[in-house]
């Protein structure tokens, strides 16, 4: 039997796929909620897809798709390959086609 953690056993952690997505859910309506909020809501899975992502456009210029969060109620996709990353400043440069964009990572809602 497991070991009780704070009056739970250790097994009542684990989240149904249901309830990950319900709990993703609320934490993007809380983050459309919250617009001056600097940074989005990534788990550390998420943040590593976030990341192999981008390091694959920014190597093999594959092309990508962002979510990015312009105003409160609005969002605007953007595809295209990344040209530079500043980890520093938390930019992305990408280049659509028609434009090269300077994008905030902490404006990133959502990455494919």
């Amino acid at each position: 039997m497991s070991k009780k953690k704070y009056g739970q056993f250790d097994c009542n952690r684990l989240i149904l796929p249901e309830h990950r997505e319900k709990l993703n859910h609320w934490k993007q309506k809380a983050f459309f909620e919250n617009h001056d909020r600097e940074e989005a809501f990534f788990d550390e899975q998420e943040r590593e897809r976030f990341d192999d992502l981008v390091n694959e456009s920014l190597n093999e210029g594959k092309e990508i798709s962002l979510l990015i969060k312009s105003s409160k109620e609005n969002h605007l996709w953007i595809r295209g390959v990344v040209q530079a990353r500043n980890l520093e400043k938390g930019l992305l440069r990408i280049n659509t086609g028609r434009e090269v964009k300077l994008i905030k990572t902490g404006e990133i809602i959502k990455i494919e």
